[in-house]
């Protein structure tokens, strides 16, 4: 863009409320398609898997979480749960979901004596 046209677009932005609103929803959208779009790209980079192998996990999940069947509270987007050793992706969780396994240090012995503990204590 020229300066003249940079100018021209400031004073306009300046005077004309309506431009400078139509504006200003259109450079957020753009923004927000943008970080959505980036956010798939990295988040799929990350593990280790494409753009593709990421969206046809998230439509067989439906937005629900492996473990607990609820989507995430919080709005987000499910987290990619995976094996720390091998980097594996395992399924998408819900943010509790997952930072219950990772509290559990992905140990299924010690997630199976919790479980025990909590039904034994009912």
């Amino acid at each position: 863009m020229s300066t003249a046209s940079v100018r021209s677009r400031d004073k306009r932005l300046a005077s004309d409320p309506d431009y400078r609103e139509r504006y200003l929803r259109q450079a957020r959208e753009y923004a927000k398609r943008r970080r959505e779009r980036m956010g798939i790209e990295l988040r799929a980079k990350k593990f280790g898997i494409t753009e593709d192998q990421l969206a046809s996990l998230e439509a067989a999940h439906r937005g629900e979480c492996a473990i607990c069947g609820n989507g995430c509270k919080s709005g987000r987007r499910l987290a990619i749960d995976h094996d720390h050793e091998t980097k594996k992706v395992r399924g998408l969780l819900c943010g509790n979901c997952n930072r219950g396994i990772g509290m559990f240090l992905d140990n299924p012995e010690l997630m199976r004596r919790a479980a025990g503990y909590v039904e034994s204590r009912r």
